[in-house]
């Protein structure tokens, strides 16, 4: 997982709601928004329980009825953030036995999660249950049972992970292993599952998504790309990744269908492929983006938001070839005394559009503003083919 040294937000985990992106941070215990539309960034919160420089908190992020939920990865417990009152409501989950769960990791809990009617369905990464979570009366129910029947499926000795990023598709949530060659298929209406051998026995799996027609997984480590037909439980396995970027150089984090379109996002590759849904070809989707490591995704107003644990935010809308490349700039109070210098200093993309500051609060920007003003508003904004001072 590369992070490094970088003076922009970035994001492990990012969810839309109400004309707004909601997302935490790689390495601490910040939660933002982003208001599309105002371009205004924000600290929102910040979750104190938690280590306030700790690795990789929280596995996935959801919002539901005014409320901010997240579930932990390396976190200890589960958060839900009332959206106006900022009020934290901690909730415990159960902790595994490791005599009996012997995968089991306290700092790779759980890597997914989704709203479905009044409940939000928790998928694990380490943790040995599916979680529901159900929102009237704040209880929570543990799947256990299909536990043991997937064991049987992990071939991969060294990975602690049941599953990464996982698709859902009506009832049924389609949770590909990473440690073997089969998903499992989980229906929520009634609680039942089923598990499906998929691919090779040298597959093993990052992430899945729908087309509506075929399921297409990557590879959680070496390996290919499939292409499966749950109807016929046919599939062809494609490998052909461009020169110098092969499937065992790094790993992906996710897949995505959007517009007729299947994009991969980047693990440890640094970039963005696009694989054709006929022919198999796996291209670089943006030859210019590159260093674009550990992505996430969220989809809102009709439009893809990829962000990246290195910085950096990719918006795509119905042209997929023009995207919106932007970075957002730490809080004042993250950079501390050198903070504008190395904005002009710092090697970012050369095709940025957008400079965006994250403002903590309002009245900390007037304090400052007889020695900032003049400097922020050279900052703000940049378009690819030129400059544009906002006085």
């Amino acid at each position: 997982m590369k992070t490094g040294m970088r003076e922009y937000l970035s994001s492990e985990n990012i969810t839309y709601y109400e004309g707004k992106l909601w997302f935490t941070e790689i390495d601490n215990n910040n939660i933002y928004s982003y208001d599309i539309n105002t371009k205004q960034c924000l600290l929102f919160c910040t979750v104190d329980n938690e280590k306030k420089e700790g690795k990789r908190l929280f596995g996935s992020i959801s919002i539901q009825d005014g409320f901010l939920y997240l579930f932990p990865f390396s976190a200890v417990k589960i958060y839900k953030i009332h959206l106006e009152t900022k009020n934290i409501i901690e909730i415990d989950i159960e902790i595994p036995d490791k005599d009996i769960h012997k995968n089991y990791c306290s700092e790779a809990k759980f890597f997914s999660s989704y709203s479905y009617k009044d409940k939000i369905w928790v998928l694990p990464a380490s943790y040995p249950a599916i979680l529901e979570y159900r929102i009237k009366d704040e209880t929570i129910i543990y799947h256990k049972k299909w536990v043991s029947d997937v064991y049987s499926f992990i071939n991969v000795k060294d990975e602690n992970a049941f599953f990464r990023k996982t698709e859902i598709v009506q009832d049924k949530l389609y949770a590909p292993l990473c440690g073997g060659n089969a998903v499992l298929i989980y229906d929520i209406s009634c609680n039942k599952y089923e598990i499906q051998r998929v691919g090779d026995k040298n597959c093993n799996y990052a992430s899945i998504c729908y087309d509506g027609e075929y399921f297409w997984l990557i590879p959680r480590n070496n390996g290919v790309i499939v292409r499966w037909d749950i109807k016929s439980n046919k599939y062809n396995l494609y490998n052909n990744f461009p020169e110098n970027l092969q499937s065992n150089k790094g790993r992906f984090n996710d897949i995505i269908y959007f517009e007729n379109h299947i994009i991969i996002l980047p693990g440890n590759i640094g970039t963005v492929l696009e694989v054709n849904r006929e022919t198999g070809n796996i291209e670089i989707l943006y030859p210019e983006l590159q260093n674009f490591y550990n992505a996430s995704h969220c989809k809102g107003n009709g439009k893809i938001y990829i962000s990246s644990t290195m910085g950096g935010w990719i918006t795509i809308s119905e042209d997929i070839k023009k995207p919106l490349f932007k970075r957002i700039q730490k809080p004042f109070s993250s950079v501390q005394n050198d903070f504008f210098s190395k904005i002009f200093y710092e090697n970012v993309w050369e095709l940025l559009d957008e400079y965006i500051l994250c403002i903590v609060e309002e009245k900390e920007i007037l304090q400052q503003k007889n020695q900032e003003k003049d400097i922020i508003g050279k900052i703000v904004w940049k378009t690819l083919n030129e400059n544009t001072n906002i006085n």
